[in-house]
């Protein structure tokens, strides 16, 4: 949407500061695997994809003030305006907020067969993904760091090869043979993009939950309830426009 962005290359990269974070974003290179090759992709943007967790995630996702609980989409912001409805004050305008003020241009998007956000202009293809520790536990009912969950993580990456491999590529029956059908079932729902997403704004981090119908579960339980949040996802395309968040707004 960005078209100043055009001939940039379009990457993600996890955070190396947590071992169960490592890998979960990646950039895939068509090109030779040394220095060489890496240089030339980046060049010649020969990017076939990218995977990356939800962006409405981040703390300042949308634009909002938290002490308020006012939230809004840049949808929100052009209809009620800059200032908290509540208080008055300036609201702390969000990533969103910035990449609508940049945009100079609409660009159709689409989920292909292999769940992949594909853009009309040729950007490269990308994925959101929920980390399998968070799928495991929000379909378990338990917290992300409990022993049962790290267990079960454990044995689907025995089994599969990889934590990728298990969210994007096994086949769930082969997944409910090991971790059982709610696992399973988890795992399918985050990949058919069947989840809540409440995104962040003003500080407070977003949630995404994987069984949002199932009240009071440990993992995944939204940090607020408040009257903005009908604001915050009310006609939000979650796969369509989220890689914008983190600057890929050329997409």
């Amino acid at each position: 949407r960005v078209p100043s962005l055009d001939g940039v290359s379009i990457m993600s990269f996890s955070d190396a500061h947590s071992a169960p974070k490592l890998g979960r974003e990646l950039t895939v290179f068509d090109g030779k695997l040394s220095y060489d090759g890496l240089a030339t992709a980046l060049k010649h943007q020969s990017i076939v994809y990218t995977v990356e967790f939800y962006p409405q995630e981040g703390k300042y996702h949308y634009s909002g003030h938290r002490k308020c609980g006012v939230s809004y989409s840049p949808d929100g912001v052009a209809r009620n305006g800059r200032r908290c409805p509540v208080c008055g004050r300036p609201l702390t305008l969000g990533v969103m907020q910035r990449v609508e003020e940049l945009s100079a241009r609409d660009v159709e998007t689409w989920i292909d067969d292999e769940g992949f956000v594909t853009a009309g202009n040729g950007r490269p293809r990308y994925r959101n993904l929920v980390s399998l520790q968070q799928t495991v536990a929000a379909s378990l009912g338990v917290g992300p760091n409990t022993k049962r969950v790290r267990g079960e993580c454990e044995a689907l990456v025995a089994h599969f090869g990889s934590k990728l491999a298990t969210l994007m590529d096994t086949p769930t029956a082969e997944i409910e043979a090991v971790s059982g059908e709610r696992v399973a079932q988890g795992i399918d729902r985050m990949r058919r993009g069947d989840i809540q997403i409440v995104p962040g704004y003003d500080g407070p981090y977003g949630t995404v939950n994987v069984w949002p119908d199932d009240a009071g579960q440990a993992a995944g339980r939204p940090r607020t309830r408040r009257a903005s949040y009908a604001d915050a996802v009310r006609g939000q395309p979650n796969y369509h426009r989220s890689a914008t968040e983190r600057g890929l707004a050329a997409r």
